[in-house]
């Protein structure tokens, strides 16, 4: 779901439009352990049933942005970091009111910040083609 994406119109610089998400927590993780319930102030991984995060997973970098529990918008995860662990995507942030097991969130990346690193991320393997082109084989991409 991450992925769904398109064009606001046909021209060449029209800006993407992320299509809305809302998820249902499966499982929260709190000093190591799978916790039922974390509360204000605590660091937590929160995973869901469905995500419109990008999580980092060798390339572009991962989305951050913020989590807010339908019905109750005083309940809130701002995410900060995002990664795939055994291909779950694991959201980590502090929370901001309780969240539960069982919960729905309406899902919000920063997309300011995912085009702006779906820019840069195009842009290095752009650089990464034309540098292998010019210089030969001998080069070789190390990031992306």
């Amino acid at each position: 779901f991450k992925y769904r994406y398109k064009a606001e119109s046909i021209d060449p610089l029209a800006q993407y439009v992320f299509e809305p998400c809302t998820g249902k927590i499966v499982a929260l993780r709190f000093n190591n352990a799978f916790v039922e319930e974390v509360q204000a102030g605590q660091e937590c991984g929160v995973i869901l049933d469905r995500t419109n995060f990008y999580a980092e997973s060798g390339g572009q970098i991962y989305d951050q942005g913020f989590l807010v529990k339908v019905n109750d918008e005083s309940s809130e995860f701002n995410v900060s970091l995002v990664y795939n662990r055994g291909g779950y995507v694991l959201h980590i942030g502090v929370v901001e009111g309780t969240l539960r097991v069982g919960d729905e969130v309406h899902c919000h990346m920063d997309v300011v910040r995912r085009q702006l690193t779906m820019k840069n991320h195009s842009a290095t393997h752009a650089l990464n083609h034309s540098l292998l082109k010019v210089l030969g084989q001998d080069t070789d991409q190390r990031g992306s």
